[in-house]
């Protein structure tokens, strides 16, 4: 539960780079995500490029943090070769969390940067990694070592008043 209840969205990142064996741990998290069945629709863009990184900044007014972080992960979602397709972003969802689940864990930070649903920001995304047909953007998780201690904030943000029993 510790790392549920310091999981922040980290904005603000220090120079340290992130070994590519804890960027393989993070995707590796994401991969045991659970999945309509067991289709696991994702696939991953590591991206480091700078260039590349500011353009993905640029997707939306709070994308900022993609340009600062020393890594994002493009999370791509299969779109062939799918049971249950309309199941996908939940799918895509859960694989997220548990990259930026991982990510704390690790001592690192991330936030997600919405693609999905926006038509527009798909298209800006698909453009510029040239991406096949076969896969679409889903979202983008910025991350690195936080330029800020958040390991002593731990909050429960459990609430007993939305819990009903057996009736609403």
């Amino acid at each position: 539960m510790k790392e549920i209840k310091i999981r922040r969205s980290v904005r603000s990142f220090s120079d340290r780079d992130v070994d590519d064996s804890l960027i393989e741990q993070l995707l590796r998290a994401g991969m045991n995500a659970p999945s309509a069945v067991n289709q696991q629709p994702w696939e991953y863009l590591v991206i480091r490029n700078d260039a590349d990184k500011k353009y993905i900044a640029s997707m939306g007014p709070i994308s900022g943090s993609a340009a600062v972080a020393p890594v994002d992960i493009l999370m791509l979602s299969r779109t062939v070769d799918l049971q249950l397709p309309e199941l996908v972003n939940l799918d895509m969802s859960m694989a997220a969390e548990n990259i930026m689940l991982e990510a704390v864990y690790l001592g690192l930070g991330s936030v997600f940067l919405t693609v999905v649903p926006y038509p527009e920001r798909m298209k800006y995304i698909a453009d510029r990694f040239k991406l096949p047909e076969t896969v679409a953007p889903f979202g983008v998780i910025a991350l690195g070592y936080p330029s800020w201690d958040r390991l002593n904030h731990e909050v429960d943000r459990f609430e007993s008043e939305r819990i009903h029993w057996g009736a609403y």
